[in-house]
């Protein structure tokens, strides 16, 4: 869409703005599905370029490196995993169980309508980064905060053997860290 001669700045730089996010937006969903296909390894530039129909130069543009895109999938991914379970952080702190019932039946309607996710976790495993997700440190001391204010819930939940042995793992993608199973753990 060309731009009008009579168009402010604000309205120039609001039409940029809108392509930018457009931009943004393809590379994302692009690199969430070849990411959770192929691994970091196994995705290149120019299969992003194909897949989101941006050259690479744009995406190199917006996102400088490979690590630093794959990193912005990975928080895209992860926020939008947030905002559905954004409605049992505002439970009340007396329904506990509900919190904890309706988060499990959230996260795995979540990996159902996401697949991507799950997989971005298994190549991330494979492929040896444990770094937690962004956000992940927040949503596991939300949820600890949780379970602090009701003391032994825990207890019939989780039994303490098996969060020693996912907290032993010590990553965000296939355990729990150190910090949060100390505080999840309960003697048995």
């Amino acid at each position: 869409m060309a731009s009008s001669p009579h168009a402010t700045t604000s309205e120039k730089m609001s039409r940029g703005t809108c392509r930018s996010d457009r931009v943004r937006s393809l590379v994302l969903e692009a690199g969430a599905k070849l990411f959770s296909r192929r691994g970091f390894a196994g995705t290149s530039f120019r299969n992003l370029s194909a897949e989101s129909g941006i050259s690479v130069g744009l995406i190199q543009y917006h996102f400088g490196t490979k690590e630093k895109l794959y990193e912005a999938v990975r928080e895209h991914v992860f926020s939008e995993y947030l905002r559905a379970q954004r409605p049992q952080f505002d439970l009340p702190q007396e329904e506990f169980d509900l919190f904890i019932r309706g988060g499990l039946a959230g996260y795995f309607r979540f990996l159902d309508s996401h697949p991507e996710w799950m997989r971005l976790m298994e190549w991330g495993i494979l492929e040896g980064n444990g770094a937690p997700w962004p956000g992940e440190e927040e949503l596991m001391d939300a949820l600890a905060g949780r379970g602090r204010a009701r003391e032994g819930v825990f207890r019939p939940l989780l039994p303490a053997s098996l969060v020693r042995r996912a907290s032993a793992r010590g990553n965000g993608a296939c355990g729990i860290s150190r910090k949060h199973g100390r505080i999840l753990s309960v003697e048995e």
